[in-house]
């Protein structure tokens, strides 16, 4: 899709896995070093760094924020960093596709490039509980439209889920 709508997206060179969220209940520093040294990798590009996994998005910007806001838990996780010749400066915005998908996009442009309308289709849509719900969404945390709009311009109907 991102390739139709002139996205190009470039895979990030030696990233890791963030350990998903629940690894953040098992050593929440391991945690934020993992995110980090993907923040550090991105950083180094200059670009967004763009998610279509909602794990990732919530992971990589919850680690964004603590490392804005703690000093403490920065001092640990530059020095995990120092260890593998990288340092993160907290420039990287970390994004959703939905996100770049809605916001850079835009509904009409997609819509544009439909070749097979949904017709119709009653579709529900499921934006999860991390997508929307974290501090730093871009889709109202209660009431998300984005995902239903998104469906609505590629012609299919959105449904209550």
């Amino acid at each position: 899709m991102s390739k139709v709508l002139d996205i190009e997206l470039i895979e990030l060179n030696d990233w890791n896995c963030c350990g998903s969220t629940p690894y953040s209940s098992i050593d929440e520093l391991a945690s934020f070093c993992l995110s980090a040294r993907n923040l550090a990798l991105a950083e180094k590009t200059g670009f967004d760094l763009v998610t279509p996994c909602s794990s990732c998005y919530i992971t990589l910007n919850r680690t964004n924020s603590y490392l804005k806001e703690y000093p403490q838990v920065k001092a640990k996780v530059d020095e995990a960093l120092a260890a593998g010749n990288l340092e993160y400066h907290g420039t990287v915005r970390v994004r959703h596709l939905l996100d770049v998908f809605v916001n850079d996009i835009g509904y009409d442009a997609i819509g544009s490039k439909v070749k097979r309308n949904l017709d119709g289709l009653k579709v529900a849509p499921y934006y999860g509980c991390q997508v929307v719900r974290p501090r730093f969404g871009f889709d109202h945390p209660e009431f998300p439209q984005s995902l239903d709009k998104l469906i609505a311009s590629l012609g299919g109907e959105p449904v209550p889920f």
